[in-house]
């Protein structure tokens, strides 16, 4: 069996820029890139739109679409509802729903004015958060467990359910809104059953089983949970739902479940999944979605740039701005501009977005376009900006503790 009779090369052409990837970000110490940006980078680099030497294939395809399920299975893993419940879950949904209906108000705006968008399309394009790029990088800041962590985690949550479910309601070219409701409801009736069924359904083997094989070659811990969730994915797809609602949906199930019984447990479980994702399949989708990036239309038209750059204002105004001032009022975070880029930050379901907008005919390719470009970018720039920020903002004043005299304790900053 040859590489080509298996179409293996574009696969090893994107694993390898995977590898280069963190290599590449290492070069820069002194910035925190997203690898993610750079895998995207690298794949419009190599992709057929510069060099041409990587092609998006069906082995290619099937790995990146897999990519993406386990992005939005491990945003459902890392949703922790004890920590976001509350204040911190109120006041996201109430920011999402206001930046949403602006967002309307824009988009039908823009489409009467001639852009080729159908307004639903733009607008729940503008109303997202890459809960699954944003967390990895809070972490390794150190940010989860603190304030702007819990909203940040409650602000992506909400950006990432909600408009999964609007997509299955409203852009479900399908059915009826009625039946894609009936059909919602049903979905999540399936999903609260095998919550509660795995809660009170511990069989004894099986838990021995599970805990035995944790670190041995049979991982049957990994193994359930992959059925799971390609489970989930199928049943949303008989549903005629998003497959993304199916893998969000499996890796709560997991968190609530684990994270209820044996929260360490469940830890240890989520660096194997991480692993699995961003070791292997989750770069896969971005370097594609690289590869698969329409330039051509992005530099074809100045106002196809001028689109892209308005694109990054209006995630900040109309995601991130309603979500920041919300917290700040509500005593989540002191300093709202943190979170405002750290809520805007999107990609994942922009592109999902804007495929299906292209597909049905809702959208044009520029406008897809400068979508991505802008989403792209606010991965690069936002979280960047304000992890500096904030570590400016918890940095001492040097030269302010050099002007007191010795022993004498600094003052706090802000009083």
């Amino acid at each position: 069996m040859t590489l080509r009779r298996v179409g293996i090369t574009n696969l090893l052409i994107v694993l390898a820029l995977a590898a280069l990837a963190p290599l590449v970000v290492d070069l820069v110490p002194r910035i925190t890139i997203p690898v993610a940006v750079v895998e995207v980078l690298l794949g419009l680099f190599l992709g057929p739109q510069l060099l041409g030497v990587l092609h998006v294939d069906r082995v290619v395809n099937a790995f990146s679409d897999f990519g993406l399920a386990m992005l939005f299975f491990l945003a459902g893993v890392d949703v922790d509802v004890r920590r976001i419940r509350g204040t911190p879950l109120v006041t996201a949904t109430l920011g999402w729903v206001l930046g949403l209906g602006a967002a309307m108000a824009v988009a039908t705006g823009l489409y009467a004015g001639g852009l080729a968008a159908t307004p639903q399309y733009l607008a729940l394009a503008l109303a997202t958060t890459a809960l699954g790029t944003l967390l990895p990088a809070l972490a390794d800041a150190g940010q989860l467990d603190t304030g702007l962590g819990r909203s940040i985690m409650a602000c992506g949550t909400v950006g990432e359910f909600l408009p999964i479910v609007c997509i299955a309601l409203i852009l479900d070219p399908v059915h009826t809104h009625l039946a894609a409701v009936a059909l919602l409801n049903l979905f999540v009736l399936v999903v609260l059953a095998a919550v509660l069924v795995a809660r009170r359904w511990r069989p004894h083997r099986l838990v021995r089983v599970v805990r035995q094989t944790m670190h041995s070659s049979a991982q049957l811990a990994v193994r359930l949970s992959v059925l799971l969730l390609l489970a989930l994915i199928g049943l949303a797809q008989v549903f005629g739902l998003d497959v993304l609602l199916g893998a969000f949906a499996a890796g709560m199930i997991v968190a609530q479940v684990l994270g209820t019984a044996d929260p360490a447990f469940l830890e240890s479980l989520q660096e194997k999944y991480q692993g699995i994702g961003f070791g292997i399949t989750i770069p896969v989708f971005f370097v594609a979605t690289g590869a698969r990036f329409d330039l051509a239309a992005l530099l074809g038209s100045p106002l196809t740039l001028v689109l892209m750059v308005g694109f990054v204002a209006l995630l900040m105004a109309l995601r991130g701005l309603p979500s920041a001032l919300l917290a700040r009022r509500a005593g989540l975070v002191d300093r709202p501009v943190p979170l405002l880029l750290l809520t805007a930050t999107s990609l994942p379901l922009v592109v999902t977005i804007t495929n299906l907008g292209v597909q049905d005919g809702r959208m044009s390719s520029p406008v897809a376009s400068a979508l991505v470009g802008a989403a792209m970018l606010s991965v690069l720039v936002f979280p960047a900006t304000a992890l500096v920020a904030l570590r400016r903002h918890n940095e001492p004043d040097a030269a302010e503790r050099s002007r007191l005299p010795a022993g004498l304790p600094g003052r706090r900053r802000g009083l």
